[in-house]
């Protein structure tokens, strides 16, 4: 831990920002440590927390000081904003990360004020723990980390150990949704006494839906191979969610129960579609005909889970021109590189009617070197059009298609190309891209691999000037 901090230095972190911490965290720091040790990455020290004020354009001095609108249980949706008509992130200090965009707050004021909650900066929902206060909610890591309990979800759902869990689960006073909450938390202990198991089991059958998928989840996690019949019925539940948790189970034991299973590829549901298509893959691969049918599947994630597996074949040229004009990114990826690929003439006119219009610089690069993979009549002058791009790849790709056709009209633009000492560059939304190596060095590259002795003497070196392999 960090050396404690004094009750002026509270204080004045206090006055700063116009709150009073909740007293259980304000003892923390000066009992315990200014931070350090403690769920995820720790917790930071004072100097380092902060309000989440960057997320509106204007906001005001006493941002911290206004009421949170969270509290437990809200919606998890992606429409969770819509019930508030303020800023959502007022009275929110964030006291540490749980890694990338994730956050730890604190709310410091309005209802739930001494609630931690998790945070994403990306904007999905957030998580009000259900522990009523910081040290609570510390406690619970601290015992849960000594009885070696799963940590990486820590602070989600009920704290409790088995008995405990089992005894919320009975109580009638409790929430319909606090039952499903009861039997997940199951998951984050190591073992599972053999009348867990046994109730799990039975609770496949259970009336409610949140209770149903956390059942799938623990038959899943500790492998109750005696539930593996009730699975069944399960993979046709009414119940997205539960669908979903049991084609998970069912590949954790081994059961594809086809034709069950195999109906859920083509489910409604993108989220069991999804879930259906890695479960039965971790099993046995995919087989051509049903990644071919999941080309054809509503679910743009499919499509291009579809397109990334399937080994192509020359009769599906047809089909990769259709694709051309998908709306999923990954598709017309591959299926550029499916027809690069196969190299059949036929899609040259839809090859570049997409150049004309795609606007995916990736996708413009291995279209551009698909006309050199292809010989055809309009080839080359498209080639030299893009060598006149603005963009450092373009020209490249460009270039090394025109090498790879052998046309000679590529040698006034390699003398201009290897003159160029800088590196290719082009800005992303992920940042710059390019290659280490210089233009000159690219395109030397690319004329020494040239069917044509000319271009491949422009290259450099005596070696160069035998044909290719």
């Amino acid at each position: 831990m960090n050396s404690r901090l004094s009750a002026v230095d509270i204080r004045q972190f206090e006055t700063k920002h116009q709150i009073r911490l909740p007293a259980d965290f304000a003892a923390f720091l000066q009992l315990a440590g200014n931070g350090g040790a403690g769920p995820y990455y720790g917790i930071y020290g004072i100097e380092k927390m902060h309000p989440l004020d960057y997320t509106v354009d204007d906001p005001p001095a006493n941002f911290l000081a206004l009421p949170c609108p969270l509290y437990p249980d809200m919606s998890r949706e992606n429409d969770w904003e819509k019930e508030f008509n303020n800023d959502v992130y007022h009275g929110i200090l964030v006291i540490g990360t749980q890694g990338c965009s994730y956050m730890i707050g604190l709310i410091v004021t309005g209802e739930y004020a001494g609630r931690v909650v998790y945070l994403d900066e990306d904007n999905q929902p957030p998580y009000v723990i259900l522990e009523p206060d910081f040290l609570s909610w510390y406690e619970r890591w601290l015992d849960e980390l000594l009885a070696g309990c799963e940590m990486s979800g820590f602070g989600y759902g009920l704290r409790g150990e088995e008995p405990q869990l089992w005894q919320i689960f009975d109580d009638p006073a409790t929430q319909d949704r606090h039952r499903g909450f009861a039997v997940d938390a199951l998951l984050r202990w190591p073992t599972l006494s053999r009348a867990g198991r046994g109730r799990a089991a039975e609770l496949l059958g259970h009336p409610l839906a949140g209770v149903r998928a956390a059942a799938c989840r623990v038959v899943r996690k500790f492998q109750i191979h005696e539930a593996a019949k009730l699975l069944v019925p399960r993979l046709q539940d009414e119940a997205a969610e539960v669908r979903q948790a049991a084609v998970y189970a069912a590949e954790n034991l081994q059961q594809r129960f086809d034709p069950e299973a195999v109906v859920l590829l083509f489910d409604e549901n993108e989220e069991v579609a999804q879930s259906a298509y890695f479960a039965l893959n971790a099993t046995q691969p995919h087989s051509r005909a049903i990644l071919l049918q999941l080309l054809r599947s509503p679910h743009r994630s499919l499509r291009g889970f579809a397109a990334n597996a399937i080994d192509w074949k020359l009769n599906d040229v047809p089909l990769l021109i259709e694709l051309l004009a998908d709306e999923n990114f990954s598709v017309r990826h591959y299926a550029i590189l499916g027809l690069r690929q196969l190299k059949n003439p036929s899609c040259l006119p839809a090859a570049t009617e997409l150049l004309a219009r795609e606007i995916d610089p990736n996708h413009i690069d291995n279209l551009l070197r698909l006309l050199g993979d292809i010989p055809g009549e309009t080839n080359v002058d498209l080639l030299l059009k893009w060598i006149a791009d603005a963009d450092d790849l373009h020209r490249l790709a460009a270039f090394e298609s025109l090498c790879k056709l052998g046309d000679l009209r590529a040698k006034p633009v390699a003398e201009k190309l290897l003159a160029e000492t800088k590196t290719p560059s082009r800005r992303t939304n992920l940042g710059w891209m390019g290659d280490a190596k210089s233009i000159a060095t690219l395109a030397r590259e690319s004329l020494r691999k040239s069917p044509h002795e000319e271009l491949r003497k422009l290259g450099g070196g005596w070696w160069n000037w035998l044909k290719p392999w």
